[in-house]
């Protein structure tokens, strides 16, 4: 029942559920006949670890990071990374607590397992977090609105205009090419994202420092 309940969850509902899930586990490791290994409760508390990223990745729209409808994209992803955090430290007592009352026994185990996709997960939502940041700074995208490119006086105006949209256009161009790498991003598997994201990267520091230009001029 209670992993019924993380089934239809979504991330800002699911650090509520993981107490009474580990004690399930907690449970099952005590006196079930099959599942009294370390093997089996690390397997089943993988399977967790798998669940609460697909409740997340449900929740997360690409298509709104790359449209730039960014405002409920940062709420989801930010949920996600706190689901994540809050599922690592809930964890973390239930261990705690199996060792107090000397029961630790099946949970001797490395918890490398049951993390590592949490943790890739938790990394690549906060690239997308960056992404969010960059159609704020660069392509003045905020919720459903565009704000408008900001007016500037003298002689010199219309160069730091142009130059404000010419900054726009290159980091739409950016997007583009994120949005159309070919697989899915929130597959932390798609080990491909991190040359990708890099990339991005070092094209948001080159259009940071020009914005940077046009600030001094």
């Amino acid at each position: 029942q209670p992993c019924q309940m993380l089934a239809r969850a979504e991330p800002r509902g699911i650090p509520e559920l993981l107490p009474r899930i580990l004690h399930t586990v907690r449970f099952i490791g005590s006196h079930s006949k099959y599942y009294n290994t370390q093997e089996r409760i690390a397997g089943l508390l993988t399977k967790v670890s798998n669940e609460i990223i697909n409740r997340c990745a449900a929740k997360i729209s690409l298509e709104e990071i790359f449209e730039g409808d960014v405002d409920a994209s940062m709420r989801d992803l930010s949920d996600s990374v706190a689901a994540m955090g809050a599922w690592r430290r809930a964890y973390a007592m239930e261990r705690l607590c199996t060792a107090r009352a000397g029961g630790s026994g099946v949970w001797e185990f490395a918890d490398t397992g049951i993390f590592a996709y949490v943790d890739a997960f938790v990394k690549r939502c906060r690239d997308l977090l960056d992404v969010c940041e960059g159609q704020v700074q660069f392509a003045r995208k905020q919720g459903a609105t565009k704000a408008r490119v900001p007016s500037f006086g003298g002689a010199s105006g219309p160069d730091i205009m142009k130059g404000l949209v010419e900054i726009e256009r290159a980091f739409e161009k950016q997007i583009h090419q994120l949005r159309n790498v070919g697989y899915a991003i929130l597959d932390v598997k798609a080990t491909r994202w991190h040359d990708d994201f890099s990339a991005f990267l070092r094209a948001a520091n080159d259009l940071e420092l020009m914005t940077q230009n046009l600030i001094s001029s």
